[in-house]
């Protein structure tokens, strides 16, 4: 079976989801909707971020991939089968517009600023 066309790959460093999302964006020229829900955050991570006040979309998250595909449930499909846990959080759009939604929420993403790790030692 064919390897499901990969466009982009953006790694998830400084900034986190968010500014890796923003990256993305901005070197293909193209806007996105995505899905907030549809991304994991483990439990402790999600505990730690809520004591420190910290945003846990905007921090260093080494080791994670932003892929863009032609066929992101194919990509998904093929990485399962090799033991990558993946999930389709968006798609491209023709469009600017940055658009995050968070069930009926819809906000648009801002240029990200610093890591929000940095905060936290300050």
């Amino acid at each position: 079976a064919a390897v499901p066309h990969v466009r982009a790959m953006q790694q998830i460093g400084s900034g986190g989801i968010l500014a890796a999302l923003w990256e993305l964006s901005e070197a293909a020229g193209a806007g996105f909707q995505v899905a907030m829900e549809q991304m994991t955050i483990c439990q402790e991570t999600v505990e730690i971020c809520e004591f420190f006040g910290v945003n846990p979309y905007q921090m260093l998250s080494t080791g994670a991939l932003l892929i863009a595909a032609a066929d992101g449930e194919g990509l998904v499909q093929k990485m399962a089968l090799e033991g990558i846990p993946s999930v389709v959080i968006g798609r491209t759009t023709s469009g600017k517009e940055r658009i995050l939604r968070n069930g009926e929420e819809v906000r648009y993403l801002d240029k990200p600023q610093m890591d929000e790790m940095y905060r936290v030692g300050r």
